[in-house]
Formats: C-alpha cells, structure tokens, sequence
C-alpha cells in the first residue's frame, strides 16, 4: 500500500509534468501564429488535474511510466558523474512512487509548477530521510524536470494519452479563455491553432526549447527563495573564459585556480567568496546551515556542469547538441544565483 508520502510525490510529479508540458505546448502554438507568450500569463489556467488523471486512463498510465523513466535517467547521469558504483538506493524509493499514480494526492495550493515542486520538495525530505545527501539534492533538483520531459515523450508516443491530454488542454483554455484574454494576445487564434490535434501534436514535438526555458526559469525561482530574499549586486562570472594565468578580479579578489582548454572544449572556475568570518564561523547558527546547503549546491551543480560538458563534447546529433547547450545554460544561470546568495550571505550581518 502506498504512504501518503508517496502519493503526495505522485500527486505533485502529475501536476508538474502535466502544467509545464501544456504550457510548453501553448508558448510554441502562439509562436506559430506570430505571437511571443510569456508563461506568467498562464498562472490560473490549469484546474481539474485530478480528473484528467484519474486512475486506469491512459494519462495516468503515461504518467507512471513516466515517473519510472525519469528515475532511471537520472540513475544513470548521477553514476555517470559519481561513478558506477556509487550509492542509488534513493532512486530506488522515488521510482517506487509510480505505483502511488493510482491514489496520487494533488496539491490543494495553486495548480502551477512552483507549487507542484514546493509540495515535492517536502515530501522527498520526508521520504529519503537518512539517505545520502548527494542522492537527495540531486534528486530534488533534477526529479520533476526530468519527469517532465519523459513525460511530453510518452504524450508524443501513445495516441490514447495524447488525446485525453489534449481534451483537457482544450477544455481549460475555452474555460478560460476571458481571464487569458485578459493577460494575453490572439488568444482564440491559439486556440484555433491547438483545437487540431494533429497541429498541436506538432506543438507538441516543436515545444522543447520552451519546456528547458519554463525548468530554467522554475529552478532559479526555487533558488532564490532557498537563498532567501536579498538585494541585488553585481555579478562576475568567468566560467568559460580563456585565461593564462592568474584571474585577477576588480575589487581585489583574486582568483588563483583558472582554467584553460582548446579545441572547443569546456572549462568551469567556481569563484567561491572569502570564507566566513571567525564571529560567524562557530556553531551550528541560521546563517552558518544556510552556507552549507549553499556550497553544497553550488559543488553539485559544478560536478553536474562538468559532467553534461564532458556529455555534449562526446555528441554528434544536433538536437542532442542543442539540448545538451541549453542544459548547460541553465545550469551556469544557476550556479551564477547559487554563487551571488552566498556572497550575500557572507557580506556583513545586520545589527
């Protein structure tokens, strides 16, 4: 019998992957009928998930499958970068949860993908509690953008699923397509557009660029409110660029570790700041945890940066190029947010 755990994983991966497929879908129609969407004017569209999964349909089996497949990539890129023989007992229990598909619990806050992922997080603690910590983050980070992705390409390949998923699509919009109007242009010429099921299957397959844009925009929001709300500064960055010697930054930092490569190769310099000061370097305080889980973080991404670089060097196929690129991109925005909160976090303490 499944925990409530597990459905409340169940339930906030199906969410998810459905609202961030569907956008995905919606932003490239409205790229066909020449109009530019941004997914903030989709907030409030989706509702009813609950029956557009509802237990035995072919959307529901898509979603299990999918969840087993997303485990079992992400198994295999965590020992691609850790090895063989590293630990995966983690990746065990999360692929489990696809069995809770059939009683999954949706979030009761708002049905957007922030949402889904703030339900997930918690409930992934509660699940893996005790497990190794890599195993954890990695999981937490990557689980529901690759259940997204599995997802559109069991959408793509079972006609019977699509089509379920594709009438509920077509349900919300006409639902609310007054509110969309509201926020959005030629709203029912992109509702012309997705009412073929064939053109928007075509959306469908064309919506990968936006579906890596909607994970980007929805890890660095995660990141930010991990970190904490902080005032801006700026940033300096030298991943990927070509340096002789010793980088030497205005300000007086100087960065004694640089890289060099050739021949279209990838090189990646963490520019960690000064560690704490010895007022704020004792015990276990607020700031002190926070400035672990953050340099922790930012070693994460910085393997799993290295790891998709060393991944795209050794493809040839172009739209594996392409997704590669923009996993890279995605990841350098995260670990420039991961590194400017801890700079913030190790700047002076308020009085």
């Amino acid at each position: 019998m499944a925990s409530n755990t597990q459905k409340t994983i169940a339930g906030a991966l199906l969410l998810g992957a459905g609202i961030l497929s569907g956008n995905a879908v919606l932003l490239t129609a409205a790229g066909g009928v020449g109009v530019n969407w941004a997914s903030e004017g989709l907030a409030g569209l989706w509702q009813g998930a609950e029956r557009a999964f509802a237990p035995g349909t072919p959307l529901a089996r898509a979603g299990e499958r999918a969840i087993r497949q997303a485990v079992a990539d992400l198994r295999r890129e965590y020992r691609k970068v850790h090895g063989r023989q590293a630990s995966t007992e983690a990746f065990d229990l999360v692929s489990a949860c696809a069995e809770a598909v059939a009683v999954a619990e949706f979030p009761s806050a708002k049905q957007e993908p922030l949402a889904a992922q703030q339900a997930l997080a918690p409930a992934l603690h509660d699940l893996l509690h005790g497990h190794e910590e890599r195993q954890v983050a990695f999981l937490k980070r990557r689980l529901l953008g690759a259940v997204t992705e599995a997802f559109r390409d069991e959408l793509a390949a079972d006609p019977e699923a699509w089509a379920r998923y594709h009438g509920w699509m077509i349900e919300r919009i006409a639902a609310q397509s007054d509110a969309l109007s509201g926020a959005l242009v030629h709203v029912p010429e992109v509702l012309a557009r997705l009412s073929d099921q064939a053109q928007a299957l075509r959306a469908l397959d064309d919506a990968a660029d936006a579906l890596q844009a909607q994970l980007a925009e929805l890890r660095v929001a995660l990141d930010r409110i991990a970190a904490g709300s902080a005032p801006g500064g700026t940033t300096f960055s030298n991943r990927n660029v070509k340096v002789g010697g010793n980088l030497n930054q205005a300000g007086g930092n100087i960065y004694d570790r640089s890289a060099h490569v050739e021949g279209g190769g990838f090189a990646i310099v963490i520019n960690n700041p000064s560690p704490p000061t010895p007022a704020s370097a004792g015990g276990p305080t607020v700031r002190n945890i926070q400035r672990q889980a953050l340099e922790q973080q930012i070693k994460d991404l910085a393997e799993e940066y290295a790891a998709v670089s060393r991944q795209l060097t050794a493809v040839l196929g172009a739209a594996e190029q392409k997704r590669l690129q923009r996993q890279l991109d995605a990841l350098q925005q995260q670990l420039a947010d991961a590194e400017a909160a801890l700079r913030r976090l190790d700047g002076p303490a308020s009085s």
